[in-house]
């Protein structure tokens, strides 16, 4: 398998075809891994923000508490292969009237690669 580098616009196009994005937190050195829906966008400085939605916050908020670094990873299978985004940042959680939650994600951190030639 071979890969290349995504460069900055086709790291945003594999974040929006994304239906999904799994969420790594870890706590006491245990890792905690999790599909999650989101939605994304850039602040003014151009630094991209991610919006998790969580029914429940139950584990997540066990593990964000003990340790608000998290990874998220995003991919999107296409012709000429799979590609795959990398998000390193800090967590927050936002509690909601109705009981549900929002996990913010402040990346400092986005990376992606395209494997192809399986």
């Amino acid at each position: 398998m071979r890969y290349r580098e995504l460069s900055p616009a086709e790291i945003l196009e594999a974040v929006s075809a994304s239906e999904w994005c799994h969420l790594g937190a870890a706590k006491n050195d245990q890792p905690y891994v999790i599909p999650m829906y989101f939605s994304y966008g850039q602040d003014d400085s151009g630094h991209l923000f991610f919006v998790l939605n969580s029914s429940a916050i139950g584990m997540k908020e066990q593990y964000l508490t003990a340790n608000d670094q998290v990874c998220l990873e995003f991919e999107q299978r296409g012709e000429s292969g799979v590609a795959t985004v990398v998000a390193t940042g800090i967590a927050q959680i936002v509690e909601q009237e109705d009981g549900r939650a929002k996990i913010i994600v402040i990346a400092r951190e986005v990376t992606g690669r395209l494997y192809f030639g399986f």
